[in-house]
C-alpha cells in the first residue's frame, strides 16, 4: 500500500525547510504544504519538488503571493478551530484573498484553485483513488 498515489497534507510549521528537504529526498508525488511559512528560499524548493500550497484568509498577503498560483489549493479546514467561526469548508474568504493577490475575480480564483486540484490529483495519480463524484467533478472542469 505504501506506492499507492495519494494526496498528503503536509504541516512544516517550525521546521519548513527541513520539510522541504524530506519532500524532495523522499520524491513525494501528491504533497500539499498545509500553511506554508517557509521563506522564499523555502518556497522555491518546494515548488522545485513539485509541491502544491494550501493556503486560508488567515495566512499573510505577502506570504501567500510567493506562491506560484498554479500551485495553490484552499484551505478546507480552516477555521475549524475558532469559537463561532464558520463552517469548515468555506472558502470564500481565501478566494477573496486571492483574487486581490492574483488581481482576478473570485470567480477565476476558484476555477484556478480547482484546476490545480485536477492537475495535482492526475500528475500524482490519485485521481483514481479519489471519491467518484470527486473524481468526475475535477475530470470535467
Amino acid at each position: 500500500m505504501s506506492d499507492e498515489p495519494v494526496l498528503v497534507s503536509v504541516h512544516s510549521s517550525g521546521a519548513a525547510a527541513e520539510v522541504v528537504e524530506c519532500l524532495c529526498e523522499a520524491d513525494v508525488r501528491g504533497a500539499i504544504l498545509h500553511w506554508f511559512n517557509g521563506d522564499s528560499d523555502d518556497t522555491m524548493r518546494a515548488v522545485d519538488s513539485g509541491a502544491y500550497f494550501s493556503v486560508n484568509a488567515a495566512m499573510s498577503p505577502d506570504r501567500v503571493s510567493m506562491f506560484p498560483p498554479e500551485r495553490v489549493l484552499c484551505e478546507t479546514d480552516f477555521p475549524a478551530r475558532r469559537i463561532g467561526a464558520r463552517q469548515p469548508a468555506d472558502v470564500q474568504s481565501a478566494e477573496r484573498m486571492l483574487s486581490q493577490i492574483w488581481n482576478k475575480t473570485v470567480a477565476e480564483v476558484r476555477a484556478k484553485t480547482w484546476w490545480n486540484l485536477r492537475n495535482l490529483s492526475e500528475s500524482s495519480g490519485a485521481i483514481e483513488r479519489l471519491p467518484s463524484q470527486v473524481a468526475d467533478t475535477l475530470l470535467y472542469l
